[in-house]
């Protein structure tokens, strides 16, 4: 593999096929040894998958990522991260003159996440921090809209977000309703 900073290894392999003209998936696994957040190194297996659908005006995906992490360290258990969701892009309106780009797009997505902290031995474990020690779910849905804005390679895009968690400890349990706007530069040389 490589190393993206002083310290790292990473190995990958990834498939990607095509199904249909209009459906294509794919197939990844990676390791990688890094300086770990709370302990000299980590060891991190990730395994996704991804389905892709594009149609003449609707695209729409169905992703899940599974990870591992094994801190290397008697004083920070081990946890795994399981991410699953759902993406849709609809376009609303085509050729809008105004702001001078395709379409209007209507954005939907909605994701379930879980942590699952790993066994450990409590007189060992050097962090107290309950996001380390307790398990918790959190449900993330988003509506929002996206257009060119002006010139082709700007974006400007708006969501509306709700945040659901569920946890083994209640200092890590809350909801939470979030909004953002943006504007993208993208250009390709």
């Amino acid at each position: 593999g490589a190393g993206t900073e002083e310290g790292t290894m990473i190995g990958s392999a990834s498939l990607k096929t095509a199904l249909t003209r209009n459906l294509s998936h794919s197939l990844a696994f990676s390791r990688s040894q890094r300086a770990g957040f709370n302990s000299p190194f980590e060891i991190n297996d990730s395994y996704a998958y991804n389905l892709a659908w594009k149609g003449d005006f609707v695209s729409a995906g169905l992703f899940s990522t599974f990870n591992t992490v094994d801190p290397q360290s008697t004083g920070v258990n081990p946890y795994s991260d399981w991410m699953s969701g759902v993406n849709i892009v609809y376009p609303i309106f085509v050729d809008v003159p105004v702001v001078c780009g395709d379409s209007i797009a209507l954005l939907l997505s909605s994701r379930y996440d879980m942590r699952d902290n790993g066994s450990f031995d409590a007189s060992e474990l050097t962090l107290v921090d309950p996001e380390w020690q307790a398990n918790y779910r959190t449900w993330t849905s988003r509506i929002g809209f996206s257009f060119p804005f002006i010139w082709s390679d700007i974006t400007f895009a708006t969501y509306v977000e709700h945040v659901d968690r569920a946890s083994d400890d209640p200092q890590l349990a809350y909801t939470r309703d979030l909004f953002e706007a943006t504007f993208s530069f993208r250009h390709e040389f």
